[in-house]
């Protein structure tokens, strides 16, 4: 069976990052595709329990503090370092160059954990880095120092801000280098991936479409009947300022001002840095907005949610996306989606399944889009499900990702 070495940032160690790998691990495990070994860069206290053909590898993120500082040295004295100001897409501001310098040691840090630890890998096996970051120029550095590594094909997947890194206040030094020397990109929507091929033409052939997919949460829709309320919206994401879950709040509350004869619930689950501000903030809300603000809970309470409460209107309005797996799994559920129209969103938000709004949107719009919902509802629920099935299904879509890994 072929083993595929599994590069990740936080899997299985966090409760909210990386979370849309337990579908795809699971797909692997149930048709046996591959061995998967996971190695994540950072550890947490709460890790996850793994699927049986699923291994996991602590060394790289128990790497001694001794071992961080003579890594880092490393890189101070190291080519790639000192001509990064002449590479032929350098570091254009101070946060740039702080970009630079702390993904610059991430991929020092790979490069010496594989060259310190080449007992641990077979002679042939597969890279893959869940990140189109760091990652995959410390692998590709490692197979060139080290014959072990050199018939180690280079995968990786790219999602959001790997895609779009400046656009989003992140720089990856050596992105075209890395390009050049590893096997293929898998991103996630066909947005990011047009992008990725227009600004690095020169490499388009290696930059490939590969959706996430999620479990379906209800085979056939089935009204559960309303909560307390007339109309029900439902969102999912961290509270993070690219996320805008703020923006939700104050849109909701100004319809529910302009529209005080309804009662509206809103239920957001996830929590973050701004979590703290959000909860001061939803404290003056109209008397007919009733506000659950759950926080952090785990993958099968989402679809224990999902499956088993009436929610009317799915809500995302990010300033930037992938293609958000909470949207995913909403669709999954039967639920139809208002979201901006930014990153691969439009390529889940169609005609069948909800309303796209600019990035900019005015309160017009938003009542617009959920009146066109609110007058196709019956409609919504049983296309909403036969465009999930169709385009985001897990097992379809995470079956072929790892047969184009392992060569079948």
């Amino acid at each position: 069976m072929k083993k595929i070495y599994l590069f990740t940032n936080f899997y299985p160690y966090s409760k909210n990052s990386e979370n849309f790998l337990d579908s795809e691990l699971e797909v692997v495990n149930q048709e046996v595709l591959a061995e998967v070994y996971i190695i994540p860069l950072h550890k947490e206290q709460f890790c996850r329990i793994l699927p049986e053909h699923i291994k996991l590898c602590d060394e790289l993120a128990e790497t001694t503090r001794l071992r961080k500082i003579v890594v880092g040295l490393k890189m101070l004295y190291s080519k790639w370092f000192w001509k990064l100001p002449f590479s032929k897409d350098p570091p254009c501001s101070v946060k740039e160059i702080f970009c630079a310098f702390k993904y610059l040691y991430g991929a020092f840090l790979i490069k010496d954990f594989l060259l310190r630890r080449k007992s641990y890998f077979d002679v042939e096996g597969i890279f893959y880095s869940y990140w189109f970051n760091h990652t995959p120029l410390g692998l590709w550095w490692a197979k060139n120092a080290d014959i072990k590594y050199k018939n180690y094909p280079i995968y990786t997947r790219a999602h959001g801000f790997d895609v779009y890194e400046r656009n989003v206040g992140i720089y990856f030094p050596y992105r075209e280098e890395t390009l050049r020397n590893i096997t293929t990109v898998f991103v996630v929507s066909q947005t990011g991936c047009s992008y990725l091929q227009y600004h690095y033409a020169d490499y388009k052939d290696k930059i490939k479409l590969s959706h996430l997919g999620v479990f379906p949460i209800v085979e056939k829709y089935v009204d559960k009947g309303k909560i307390s309320g007339d109309l029900s919206f439902v969102s999912c994401s961290s509270v993070i300022p690219v996320k805008r879950v703020e923006c939700i709040f104050k849109i909701l509350n100004e319809y529910c001002q302009k529209n005080s004869q309804i009662k509206i619930t809103w239920m957001h689950i996830g929590g973050g840095k701004g979590l703290d501000n959000l909860l001061h903030l939803i404290q003056n809300c109209a008397d007919n907005l009733i506000i659950s603000i759950q926080g952090v809970i785990d993958n099968s309470h989402i679809r224990e949610l999902y499956r088993n409460r009436h929610f009317d209107i799915f809500i995302n309005l990010s300033s930037s996306e992938g293609i958000p797996v909470s949207i995913m799994e909403a669709i999954s559920a039967g639920i139809p989606v208002i979201a901006t129209d930014v990153g691969g969103n439009h390529e889940i938000v169609v005609t069948e399944t909800g309303k796209l709004l600019p990035l900019e949107f005015t309160f017009e719009q938003f009542e617009e889009a959920i009146s066109h919902i609110l007058r196709s509802m019956s409609q919504y629920r049983k296309s909403t499900l036969n465009f999930y099935a169709s385009t985001f299904s897990a097992s379809e879509n995470y079956t072929k990702f790892y047969r184009d890994l392992i060569g079948k």
